[in-house]
């Protein structure tokens, strides 16, 4: 998990976070990553607010497949600035969420 965190993080490390706008997605995985990151986002944040953190990172686990399908599949830093900036606001959205738990770029392995 934290080298997927570390990888999201890494490429929208400099981005201003905006809204997700899925009328440009371009690939199932793009759609995926964002259904699912949507799917759990109450469950998780219900989960960090009683402090069940290890919960919260359970659930938001299971985003790893999408992600790495995501990675696979899609390239982020397009030439065309609003899919561009639409990619780096999905991965803003997932990094996000797991800095509310930790900064998991700051663990070595």
């Amino acid at each position: 998990m934290a080298v997927t965190f570390k990888r999201a993080a890494n490429i929208a490390r400099d981005h201003t976070a905006g809204g997700v706008d899925q009328t440009l997605f371009e690939s199932t995985a793009e759609t995926d990553l964002y259904q699912s990151l949507s799917g759990i986002s109450g469950e998780v944040d219900g989960l960090i607010s009683s402090r069940s953190y290890l919960a919260a990172l359970e659930k938001m686990a299971g985003l790893k497949a999408d992600v790495d399908r995501f990675f696979d599949e899609v390239m982020v830093m397009v030439d065309d600035d609003k899919i561009r900036n639409n990619r780096l606001n999905l991965l803003s959205e997932l990094t996000g969420m797991f800095l509310r738990i930790a900064d998991f770029s700051k663990i070595v392995a």
